[in-house]
């Protein structure tokens, strides 16, 4: 995932790169290089704005994503999100409350550094496969 954005802190870069961000760039840098950092994160690489390069760092030694680690209950609600199915329809497929599943829901988004279902599906497609 490339991120653009007018600003990002240092701080906030490197907690991003963990969480599955594989660039960040910054809108008032050249419409060239947003070409090239969507080519090079597409190709599986990472890109990162040369400010973050001039803070003397390897930007490449910062940490990455690892694929989070799912209980059995979070890993059935994610199967049943996964195939579009609402709240109240995982609830009575699993014969648990509704909030129970919010609750898990929101335990998934925090795990993954999402905050949208679709956001939530597309990451565990990445590093489940379906």
């Amino acid at each position: 995932m490339l991120v653009v954005t007018a600003w990002v802190s240092d701080t906030e870069a490197r907690r991003l790169l963990p969480q599955g961000v594989n660039g960040i760039f910054l809108k008032q840098a050249e419409l060239s290089e947003l070409a090239a950092a969507i080519h090079t994160v597409a190709a599986g690489g990472t890109w990162l704005d040369r400010s973050f390069r001039a803070l003397g760092e390897d930007p490449d030694a910062w940490p990455r994503a690892s694929a989070p680690s799912f209980n059995d209950r979070q890993r059935s609600v994610l199967r049943f999100v996964m195939e579009w199915l609402s709240n109240k329809e995982i609830a009575l497929q699993l014969r648990i409350s509704e909030s129970y599943v919010k609750s898990i829901v929101q335990s998934l988004f925090q795990k993954t550094g999402v905050r949208t279902r679709g956001q939530l599906v597309r990451v565990a497609v990445e590093h489940y496969g379906n």
